[in-house]
């Protein structure tokens, strides 16, 4: 099959990936809605995709998987974050990330290395060196578990840029299950401007009062809303509630901002977890799980934008 696409997506609910090129074969795992794979293969009477995602390898029957264009600007990293394991992983309580997910952090990623590259305020809190300052830096406050896994934080710079997105990938998944729009935590009583919650992280309003660079971000994003929304609502249902705001002023605008333009949400999110950890429970009870292979597909993400120019589609 010489003309085969080399990269699918999956069109069934779910789609069972075997052992072999046979409905008698052996389910490895399944697939979901709109999950992306690379092709390998295809069986001898044209049925069956060998296909790879992350470290699955498998068997796919050819009907639930079509041909997916991924030539646009940064479709290199959509691709690598597409693929990689920790698309695939089964985070605990919580199951797969959504498809958008994964996508829309390493979109981010990709915006924050260029913004460290031009020494970018920001850019430059979030990946500087581990304090020692354990009630306030979340990398101070997980340093024994980034130790135990070979990750060292004692430099600013690029890894301890990557292993503060790492973190953060885990604690998306213990917010808000990786959902973009998430509203507030209706069992809790925190219905303020300041205090209710919004987004991937349900970080809210008063987070700013720990950076004196979290309300001049604000502004730029409430200014220009990029954001990569489309990417990041990629298998993600919007529920009734979740784009209720209250308050009024800043603090409603942020809720609203949180979730309708995402990058905003991580970069925000990322500043607080430099300087106020204990706003996030899943940080203070280390319950936001680290990860090898996000690491490892933040690591490949950055070895794309530094091999390519994607500035001008990034920032």
């Amino acid at each position: 099959m010489p003309n085969a696409p080399r990269t699918l997506r999956v069109t069934a609910i779910a789609l069972n990936v075997r052992d072999r090129a046979s409905t008698n074969g052996a389910i490895l795992d399944q697939l979901r809605e709109n999950d992306v794979v690379e092709w390998l293969a295809t069986s001898g009477n044209t049925q069956w995709h060998q296909i790879k995602r992350g470290a699955l390898t498998g068997w796919a029957y050819y009907r639930y998987l079509e041909p997916i264009d991924l030539t646009g600007p940064y479709n290199d990293i959509l691709r690598v974050a597409s693929s990689s394991a920790i698309a695939a992983y089964y985070w605990p309580g919580r199951g797969r990330a959504p498809t958008g997910y994964v996508k829309g952090m390493a979109l981010s990623f990709g915006r924050m290395f260029y913004k460290l590259a031009d020494r970018d305020p920001a850019a430059l809190e979030v990946a500087k060196a581990s304090t020692t300052a354990t009630a306030t830096d979340a990398l101070a406050h997980y340093a024994a578990q980034f130790r135990a896994l070979g990750m060292s934080n004692d430099a600013t710079g690029i890894d301890t840029l990557r292993h503060v997105f790492t973190l953060m990938l885990g604690l998306g998944m213990r917010e808000s299950s990786g959902r973009y729009c998430e509203g507030r935590d209706r069992s809790a009583s925190n219905v303020t401007a300041d205090t209710a919650e919004a987004g991937l992280f349900q970080t809210s309003w008063n987070i700013r009062s720990c950076s004196a660079l979290l309300p001049p971000l604000f502004r730029q994003y409430k200014s220009r809303p990029a954001g990569f929304k489309e990417v990041f609502a990629e298998g993600v249902t919007v529920r009734a509630g979740d784009l209720d705001n209250f308050g009024t002023g800043d603090g409603r605008d942020y809720q609203e901002l949180a979730k309708s333009c995402p990058a905003f949400a991580v970069e925000s999110t990322a500043i607080g977890l430099r300087n106020r950890r204990a706003h996030w429970g899943p940080i203070n009870q280390r319950t936001a799980e680290l990860r090898t292979d996000a690491d490892r597909m933040f690591l490949e993400v950055q070895h794309v934008v530094e091999k390519t120019d994607l500035r001008s589609v990034l920032l």
